[in-house]
């Protein structure tokens, strides 16, 4: 039978405390990246969004899926005018759409890209930023 004395239990206390103050925690598990992610350059032109201005996209993730339209193609501040690596999207949808996440932007004839988007308070209006340089 082990024996639990009191000061054993006390020293084990103060060490807990004393890793969690120094932000020392529990091994952590490296967690792979999805498979489905995208992350080849040439799929985050701006000329590849440009020309579908106006147009439908699918985004979905985990199974859920929903409608949205690029409804712009801008400049990043203290960014040059008209980059081809660094610029903002913008997406409507009629309906409130999903929380703010990493989706797969889908069309047809228009390869799977994934991308991280921001809603607006009513989850109407998304943005997205492409910063690749």
């Amino acid at each position: 039978m082990t024996d639990v004395s009191r000061r054993s239990l006390i020293g084990a206390g103060a060490a807990a405390l004393a890793a969690g103050a120094l932000g020392v925690g529990p091994p952590t598990v490296a967690h792979a990246a999805d498979p489905s992610y995208t992350s080849a350059a040439s799929l985050y032109r701006r000329s590849r969004f440009a020309v579908l201005r106006g147009r439908g996209f699918a985004i979905s993730a985990g199974g859920a899926r929903f409608r949205v339209r690029l409804t712009g193609v801008a400049d990043l501040p203290e960014e040059a005018a008209g980059s081809e690596t660094s610029f903002r999207l913008t997406f409507t949808s009629r309906s409130p759409g999903p929380e703010q996440g990493t989706y797969a932007l889908r069309r047809d004839g228009f390869a799977k890209t994934s991308v991280f988007l921001v809603p607006d308070a009513g989850r109407r209006t998304y943005t997205a930023v492409v910063h690749s340089a």
